[in-house]
Parts: structure tokens; sequence; C-alpha cells
């Protein structure tokens, strides 16, 4: 979903002189996404049943020989046989009966068969194709590249430092009010480039158990109220609950509730309508397509059962804010919007139609 106000200011990035440490640092964010989905992908392959691991490794390698460069596949492969059975721990390519010869065979064979894999990729694809799909990718990591925050904020805090001091104070506070969170908030003096980073650290801290039960409610409010202020961009706010997505299951395993950040969040986003949801959210352009796009977005890189959780939860939250069930509400009733919000939980839940209704009803949700 698109926030309708305008991007922030980016210092030297607004003028397009971005720096060689705003690179680097840009590498170090990629490199944490990096190794945050290779742990969300094992973790996904290691719950599968043993009959259909072969099948899920297939596929992985198939992707990897598609997209990976001969010279990378060749190091995967020394690495792989390096951690094979009977290899030695003191070469790390085999033991006894696989010595140093054999080693450098082996590399050398399978750089020659990697490289015949990507060739054989390369003429399998039309060249104009593969020139719109790379043209496409790279207009993709530009426009991410131009939304993300900028990994050093004014404040000076370097990536991975954060503000979590500060906002766990903040949510031990024992402030309650939106004034009074506000004027909290509006101490720190944040610049536009420390707001993002100010709002992951939020978010992290709450959803950790800072500020007990109530913790994420309370950044919940807080950060929908900055954004009712125009002080936080949504799309601030949506990059942060996407970027924590693919960790949420390790923070749940520290804090049970942590998911229901994502939930107040959700729920305190919901556009303003009249007359079913007149406490939601108001903002030039903001409805609620673009609300369930930004809904949708966030939640895919979650658990797919943790996401089905979470809107569940959300739709609970509307019914009672609203004091009416979900299919009583005329912005409910339009476009067929019941009926795409039963799809998606269709899927995450791995459930058919009838599965899912009976679930909803299970918690008092009717749609």
């Amino acid at each position: 979903a698109s926030s309708p106000a305008s991007p922030p200011a980016r210092g030297a990035g607004a003028s397009g002189a971005v720096s060689d440490k705003a690179l680097e640092n840009k590498q170090i964010v990629k490199m944490r996404k990096v190794e945050a989905l290779v742990r969300q992908l094992l973790d996904e392959w290691t719950t599968l049943d043993e009959a259909k691991k072969p099948e899920s490794f297939d596929l992985i390698a198939t992707k990897f020989m598609e997209r990976v460069e001969p010279k990378y596949l060749a190091q995967m492969a020394e690495k792989f046989g390096g951690s094979a059975p009977g290899a030695s721990a003191s070469n790390g390519h085999g033991g006894a009966d696989w010595g140093k010869e054999e080693s450098e065979a082996g590399f050398e064979e399978g750089a020659e068969m990697a490289e015949e894999v990507v060739d054989g990729v390369e003429e399998a694809v039309p060249e104009e194709e593969a020139e719109a799909t790379w043209a496409e990718a790279e207009a993709e990591a530009d426009a991410e590249a131009e939304e993300e925050p900028a990994p050093r904020g004014g404040g000076g805090r370097a990536v991975g430092v954060g503000y979590a001091e500060e906002m766990k104070a903040l949510l031990k506070s024992g402030h309650k009010t939106d004034a009074a969170l506000m004027e909290v908030w509006s101490s720190h003096a944040f610049t536009a480039e420390d707001v993002p980073l100010a709002v992951a650290s939020l978010f992290e801290a709450a959803m950790r158990g800072e500020g007990g039960a109530t913790g994420t409610e309370v950044a919940a409010r807080l950060v929908v109220e900055l954004a009712r202020k125009q002080q936080v961009e949504l799309k601030t706010i949506e990059h942060a609950l996407s970027a924590a997505s693919g960790t949420l299951e390790d923070l749940v395993q520290e804090n049970e509730t942590a998911w229901h950040l994502y939930s107040h969040v959700i729920m305190l986003l919901f556009p303003k309508t009249v007359p079913s949801t007149t406490w939601g959210f108001l903002q030039r352009g903001w409805n609620w397509a673009s609300w369930w796009a930004m809904a949708t977005k966030v939640l895919e890189g979650a658990d797919h059962f943790r996401a089905f959780d979470i809107l569940v939860l959300v739709l609970q939250m509307i019914q009672d804010k609203s004091g009416a069930k979900i299919r009583q509400q005329q912005v409910w009733k339009e476009a067929g919007r019941a009926g795409k919000v039963k799809a998606v939980l269709c899927r995450w839940g791995e459930m058919d139609d009838a599965s899912t209704m009976e679930t909803l009803q299970a918690y008092s949700v009717e749609i």
C-alpha cells in the first residue's frame, strides 16, 4: 500500500549524493535480510515430512542452479563435500579416502557442471524475456532502495544500534494517554532520518515484552497516532512490520503475545468510514483497498498460520470497536471485500471455505 503522504527528506540521499558509508550500511542491511530468509527457509524445510524433503531439496537446488553464478555453485559444492559423512575435520574436504587431488578434481568438476547448467538455462530462456525480467528486477530493487529508511539516522545511530533503551524507557514510563506518550516521543527530537529506526526499535521493544501485557497495544497506539499527526509515514510503519515478520516466531518464543502488535496496528489503521467505523484512521487517499494491501503485504512474510491468527484477531477487534459483526458493516459489503478476506484466510490456514468459516465462528467472527 502506498502512503498518501510525501516521503521524508533523506539527507544526502535526497539530492542523489549517496555516501560510501550509506552504501556499506545498505549492504549490511541486505546481508541481515539474507540471513533471516535463509533461517526461515531452513525452518520450513526441517518441518517437512521425510518423504517430502528430497523433493523440496531438489527444488531448492534447481532454483540455485537457475540463479546463482557457477563460481558460487562450485563454492557451495565444496562446502557440501566438506560436511559430508567421513569428511576430515582437519582439511574439510574428506577423510583418508578423499585426498587433495580428489578434492581439486571434484571442485573443477562441480564448476564445469554448474557452468553447463547455467548455460542450459540461459539458452532455454529467450534473450528478450531474460532482459525484461532483469530490468523489472532492477527497477524493483531501485524502488525498494529509495523507499528503505536511511540505515544511519540524523542522530548518528549505526545500523543495528537503534533506540532500544529509549523505547524501553518509554514503554516502562507508565504513560497511557496518547498525549503523554506523544510528549515522551517528542522529547527525543527525532529527525526524519531517525524516525524509521525509532519506530522499528519501539515495535521490537514492545514485542520483546517491554511495557508488560499492554506494551504492544501502547506501542501500536502511539505509532498510529504519530501517523495521524503526520509525524510518521504509513510507509515507515509498513516497512517496520515487514522487516520484523521474518523473525516474529523467534519473538513469540520470548513473548507469547508478541504477535498482538501486528493485530493492534492493522486494526488501528483500518480506514474511517461512515457509519461503520467512525473510530478509524483518516488520511487522504487511505481507504479499504490500501489498508488491505498493506495488511496482506506485512503478513505475507510471517508464518502463515501466525498470519491467520493475527488477521482473525484484527477482525475481532474491529467488531468490538464498531459494536457490530463484520457482515453487518457497510464497509465490508462492497466490492467483494469479505470474499477477499476469506480467500486469504483459507490460504494461510490451509483450510477449505467451510472449515475457515467454522473457525471464524468459534471466535465469534461473522463475515
